[in-house]
């Protein structure tokens, strides 16, 4: 199973060494992590395998971003989170389900 993880998941001291699957983040979630205390501990996470920082396609942000147009949600979301559900929705495919924390429900992502 696939995790991609928001910057929330640090900021509560949450371990990703304790999920059993691929865990990821965006380089917005690295920046907003850099910037309190759990910076060292995403870089020891980082460099030791247990997460990856991946970016996700244009074409993906592009498709969050309208479809939070569509659901009234574009006014709620950050960079952070857009980048967040923009990498989700692509690795969607391999995940069994993926919990979004707005109204992007799926018949907007046909």
């Amino acid at each position: 199973m696939i995790f991609v993880l928001d910057t929330s998941f640090f900021l509560y001291g949450m371990d990703p060494s304790s999920i059993d699957g691929e865990v990821i983040i965006t380089p917005e979630v690295e920046k907003e992590v850099e910037k309190g205390f759990p910076a060292r501990k995403l870089s020891y996470f980082t460099d030791s395998g247990i997460l990856r920082i991946l970016s996700p396609e244009k074409k993906s942000l592009e498709k969050v971003r309208e479809t939070a147009e569509k659901t009234g949600d574009s006014g709620k979301l950050s960079e952070t989170d857009i980048s967040v559900i923009a990498m989700a929705v692509e690795k969607m495919p391999c995940c069994s389900r993926m919990i979004i924390p707005c109204r992007m429900l799926p018949e907007y992502w046909e």
